[in-house]
C-alpha cells in the first residue's frame, strides 16, 4: 500500500498540498474575508460544514451575506445542514444568495455505505 493510502487509512483524511489555486481556511466565516485578503467576487467554492444547534440557526442569514459577496458568478455554497432545520437554513440563504440550486442529503449515521441522494430543488 503506498503512503499516501495508508495515511488516509490510518488518519481518515487526505492532506491536499496548498498551491496558488487551492486555499482552505477552518475559521469563522464572518473574518474570512478580512483575514485571507478575500476580494469580493472571487470565491470559486465555499464548503462549510457550520454547527447543527438551533442556537446557531441565525447565522445562516449571515452566511447568505458572505456568499452573495465573496462568491464569483455560478461558483457553488456546499453546505452541511441539518434535515430537522433544513427549511430554516434555505430560506436564510434565500434571502441573500440563493436563486436555484439542489438540495443534497447524504446519508452517513450507522452506514458505511454512505449515499448521496436528490431530494428536490430548491427555489
Amino acid at each position: 500500500m503506498n503512503q499516501q493510502k495508508q495515511e488516509v487509512k490510518e488518519n481518515n483524511y487526505v492532506e491536499i498540498t496548498p498551491n496558488e489555486d487551492i486555499h482552505t481556511f477552518h475559521c469563522d466565516f464572518r473574518n474570512l474575508g478580512e483575514n485571507a485578503g478575500l476580494a469580493p467576487g472571487s470565491v470559486d467554492l465555499l464548503f462549510v460544514d457550520p454547527p447543527y444547534a438551533r442556537t446557531w440557526l441565525k447565522n445562516w442569514i449571515a452566511l447568505g451575506e458572505f456568499a452573495a459577496k465573496f462568491l464569483k458568478n455560478g461558483a457553488l455554497l456546499i453546505a452541511y445542514a441539518p434535515v430537522c432545520y433544513l427549511p430554516a437554513c434555505q430560506d436564510a440563504l434565500a434571502a441573500h444568495w440563493i436563486t436555484s440550486g439542489w438540495d443534497v442529503c447524504r446519508m452517513a449515521q450507522g452506514n458505511q455505505d454512505s449515499r448521496a441522494k436528490q431530494s428536490r430543488k430548491a427555489k
